[in-house]
């Protein structure tokens, strides 16, 4: 693993960077899941307190029941989607997790990430999740950078 990378500007100066390693990338992203999990099950007692029962083995009986799973489903994406994209755009590419470790998002070159890379890089977070995780994991230990 190279611990720091090397940035060449138009003006021929070069500018070291430390890239993170595994071992921070994995905390930062335990402690974001762990935070995500905890929204989850605040919406999911909340529901309860609606009287909304959300684990009703999905026997659809009405198409109100069909509505409200469905409004079910969308805010559990959001909130995973919406919980690293307002993060990452809020505060400089950097969500609890990333914040509490130290690391940042950051684009290839080093600048600022913007709202598109951090859609699109959210986005295929579930290709990353395939297996546990195991193709992030795989893809950070035979990159360059670890990324």
């Amino acid at each position: 693993m190279q611990d720091f990378d090397l940035i060449e500007t138009p003006e021929s100066v070069e500018l070291q960077r430390r890239l993170a390693g595994i071992g921070s990338r994995f905390i930062a992203g335990l402690l974001d899941n762990l935070l995500i999990a905890l929204m989850y099950l605040i919406l999911f007692v909340m529901f309860i307190a609606a009287g909304i029962d959300v684990v009703d083995n999905f026997s659809i009986s009405s198409a109100v029941e069909m509505w409200l799973r469905a409004i079910i489903i969308l805010i559990a994406f959001s909130i995973y989607w919406g919980y690293f994209v307002l993060f990452e755009m809020w505060t400089n590419g950097q969500s609890p997790g990333k914040k509490y470790m130290k690391i940042r998002v950051v684009q290839e070159e080093g600048g600022g990430i913007t709202f598109n890379s951090i859609a699109i890089r959210n986005l295929l977070r579930a290709v990353d999740a395939i297996g546990g995780y195991a193709v992030a994991g795989i893809v950070m230990f035979v990159t360059k950078k670890v990324q």
